[in-house]
């Protein structure tokens, strides 16, 4: 599978004081949005899930996603699904699901397809995942 990373941060604040929160990412199950570990073959498709952990905090959107490995020979192998805000022709994503505590508009789910280029060892390797975030901040009174 798909390894656990941490996706990404997204951050707030004044010109003296920034405030980062956290979000967490997993693979997840391309038809329940559940976290999986299940392996992926060349060519199938693969969840991704980003949420947040702060009830003030809601996912917007996904404006990055880089997927990295490392193959047997020490080369790098990089796919960018997401860059600017847009998912490339295999790339969907979705940020209206709720996080595992409940809350709605908590939780972006990414589906895109695993490439060729991953698979060129004999051995399967893991892939690495990461990016960034766009989130929202309620105010609640403050």
């Amino acid at each position: 599978g798909v390894e656990d990373g941490n996706l990404g941060e997204g951050g707030a604040g004044t010109d003296r004081e920034a405030i980062l929160y956290e979000v967490i990412s997993y693979q997840c199950d391309t038809e329940t949005y559940a976290a999986s570990d299940e392996l992926i073959s060349q060519g199938s498709n693969v969840g991704l899930c980003v949420e947040t952990q702060d009830e003030n905090v809601l996912m917007n959107q996904i404006e990055s996603l880089l997927m990295v490995q490392l193959s047997s020979t020490n080369d790098t192998v990089t796919s960018t699904p997401i860059s600017d805000f847009q998912g490339n022709a295999v790339t969907a994503t979705r940020c209206d699901l709720a996080n595992f505590d409940g809350q709605p508009n908590s939780k972006c789910f990414i589906q895109t397809s695993m490439l060729t280029k991953f698979f060129g060892d004999a051995i399967p390797r893991p892939v690495g995942a990461g990016g960034q975030a766009e989130i929202i901040i309620l105010n609640n009174g403050f």
